[in-house]
């Protein structure tokens, strides 16, 4: 290296790094270095300075915000699974020859795999209760996903698209999932947390129940489902418009089920976990509230004694507008009273959020409403809430959150309230009504109390002295199922229609109100003795649904989507020589027939005169293919909206369960020409 001489700026060449930097002449120190060297140090100097500076900023910014650290990282390997996803999609794709989607969904799930990973273990460094943390985080990704889809939807005529992706993708949902992520999966768990730390006998039968009936309850269906239910393939129409609404209910379920079934190819399973996730999560909640009054144990019982009412499990595969409420009214009730005793921000937040999903899922959950408001009522504690200003600002985000929805009401003259007011269903007098509503309400709480007495007695041997043991407990549970239980009972004697599967979400806080009588807990005996009973129960209707369902042949169930489909494409190429363009038609017939196409037609109700309007457009300039069981009920939609009567030919599919007796099922199809191809006197 050459290094000149600061005083005579004669330049010197030094061979060792060591030796002292003087001139031999004059003594002076030496300078920067010379020449070509020189240039090299110099540049050398700058990036180290740039580097430093930045580090050092980077450092500062991680002491003020201990959360930024986490966030570049969290992005940083965001970006590599990124890049691990596109290159396994590459190499199964161009050098395996594995089909597009196929190779799109092994890349998905090992970028999955690595982000859960590299967060989990590099970046926030937990290696505790993992499993929890794995569905946590699956779930926030899921959320995610749906956003993102929704906004690209709604808003891609308002902004540039590619702009908007590029946002969704570098800003919005990153925050969004980081956010989550780092509040509920990566948290710190208390000993006494809901499903882990040191547990009891009973703690362990919870965790290892909610996992084995979630488990169960994926497999089982899958074992009898050749073709989709009427309600999930319904919803699933509605979510592949991304409207917001239908004639017969709000749009949110919808929301959650298409995107979530179109990760998985539309595959059955998908909508079976889907299921299941909604139901583990709200009975955490529900433990959780337990926790807000009970010992460990005791809130597991007061959690599991809900499972005594099948709703809760031998109707959850049929995924539909009642199954979001599994989810989001525990998190309602848990969260408003957190927001009555912690009265913190986000309770309130959460509530409002959580209350406008389930609002959006089914209208009956704003019945929940009224419930909470008898609690502010009675209680004196609680009343205090009207002095803070959390609660009101948690109803402005509740009601701006529904504001799409309400504008949307507003243009359809609310036409949706006339399916809730008069359905299809027979309306019964008064007197029948109401008792109809009281047996819904009381024979499962029967249910459950008998299953506690049982079990209690097998302990204790005697029944005491039945009181109020925990009156918080109670006043809140009383509250929650004797609200609602007013308002159906209003409704009915105002001549409204009311169904008894309304009820459903009183028996959430049920098994609270039951363990507030309990007058000394549960010993060790009775709590095995719980177990096995619950066991039992949940057995028995996973036996009763794997074997009926195999055993009895029905077309909802067993039709193959092979044959279906077949068959409605071979009748609209025989008819037109074309493919079919859209479907329209009973509501089942309509979204199963969508559902094998992979949702690459659209499709749509006959008798839903707001998605018919959606789609008239498409359908008067393309023609559409007429596919119904009752001819009767169909034709008088079409000839009123299209202005022409179909002309029908009735086709026949045959069926059969896995053991069951083969049967055939009939329906009808029709061509719905073009507007330009139908005669002038038969146009509207």
């Amino acid at each position: 290296m050459i290094l000149k001489c600061s005083s005579c700026n004669k330049e010197i060449e030094i061979t060792d790094a060591a030796e002292v930097k003087h001139c031999p002449d004059c003594g002076a120190e030496l300078g920067g270095s010379a020449g070509k060297n020189t240039a090299d140090d110099r540049r050398s100097g700058i990036f180290s300075g740039i580097w430093n500076f930045g580090w050092d900023l980077y450092r500062k910014i991680c002491e003020r915000f201990s959360w930024f650290h986490n966030f570049v990282l969290y992005a940083i390997i965001g970006v590599m699974a990124a890049v691990l996803d596109y290159s396994i999609f590459c190499v199964m794709n161009r050098w395996i020859g594995l089909a597009p989607e196929l190779s799109s969904l092994i890349g998905n799930i090992c970028g999955f795999l690595f982000t859960f990973s590299g967060n989990t273990f590099y970046n926030f460094k937990k290696s505790t209760h993992v499993l929890f943390r794995f569905i946590s985080y699956f779930c926030i990704t899921s959320c995610g996903m749906t956003l993102s889809t929704l906004l690209i939807h709604y808003g891609k005529n308002v902004v540039n698209l590619y702009i908007l992706k590029a946002v969704l993708v570098l800003c919005v949902i990153p925050m969004f999932q980081f956010i989550l992520n780092k509040k509920i999966t990566y948290r710190d768990f208390p000993e006494d947390s809901p499903a882990f730390g040191q547990k009891s006998f009973l703690q362990k039968f919870f965790v290892l129940f909610l996992i084995a009936s979630a488990v169960l309850w994926v497999l089982v269906p899958s074992t009898y489902h050749s073709t989709l239910h009427f309600d999930p393939a319904e919803t699933l129409m509605w979510g592949s418009t991304f409207n917001w609404g239908s004639a017969k209910h709000p749009p949110f379920s919808g929301y959650m089920l298409y995107p979530f079934c179109r990760l998985f190819g539309f595959s059955n399973f998908a909508i079976y976990l889907l299921s299941q996730i909604c139901v583990t999560i709200g009975f955490i909640y529900i433990y959780k509230l337990s926790r807000c009054f009970f010992e460990r144990d005791n809130s597991v019982i007061a959690t599991l004694l809900i499972t005594f009412y099948f709703f809760y499990n031998y109707e959850t595969p049929k995924f539909n507008a009642n199954i979001p409420h599994l989810l989001f009214v525990p998190m309602m009730i848990y969260y408003f009273y957190r927001g009555c005793t912690a009265n913190k921000w986000h309770h309130w937040l959460l509530l409002a959020v959580s209350g406008a999903a389930a609002c959006m899922s089914k209208y009956s959950a704003g019945v929940l409403f009224a419930a909470f408001l008898l609690y502010v009522i009675i209680n004196k504690d609680a009343r205090r809430i009207l002095l803070s200003i959390k609660p009101y600002a948690a109803a402005v985000l509740f009601f701006l959150l529904l504001l799409p929805h309400i504008n949307y009401l507003i243009k359809t003259d609310f036409l949706v309230f006339n399916y809730i007011s008069h359905g299809e269903e027979a309306k019964y007098g008064y007197f029948m009504q109401i008792l109809i509503i009281l047996g819904a309400v009381v024979i499962p709480l029967l249910c459950m109390s008998a299953a506690a007495a049982v079990t209690y007695l097998i302990g204790n041997r005697k029944l005491e002295k039945l009181r109020v043991s925990n009156p918080q407990a109670a006043s809140y549970a009383l509250c929650l199922i004797g609200g609602q239980t007013a308002f159906l009972l209003l409704m009915g004697l105002c001549g409204h229609r009311v169904l008894a599967i309304w009820t459903f979400p009183l028996f959430l806080p049920a098994g609270i109100l039951i363990m507030s009588f309990c007058p000394a807990g549960f010993n060790d005996r009775s709590k095995k003795a719980f177990a096995v009973l619950t066991s039992l129960v949940a057995a028995s209707l996973l036996l009763f649904a794997l074997v009926y369902y195999n055993t009895s042949s029905k077309y909802r169930y067993h039709i193959r989507k092979a044959d279906f489909r077949e068959t409605a494409q071979n009748f609209y190429r025989s008819q037109t020589g074309k493919e079919i363009p859209f479907i329209i038609g009973d509501i089942w017939e309509a979204s199963m027939l969508q559902n094998t196409m992979g949702y690459k037609v659209k499709a749509c109700p006959a008798s839903d005169p707001l998605l018919t309007a959606l789609h008239r457009e498409h359908i008067n300039k393309n023609g559409a293919l007429i596919i119904c069981k009752d001819r009767s009920v169909v034709t008088p939609h079409i000839k009123k909206t299209f202005g022409t009567e179909p002309v029908w030919i009735k086709h026949t599919i045959p069926y059969r369960a896995r053991f069951g007796k083969t049967k055939n099922y009939t329906c009808y199809l029709a061509v719905l020409p073009p507007e330009n191809e139908i005669p002038r006197e038969k146009k509207p």
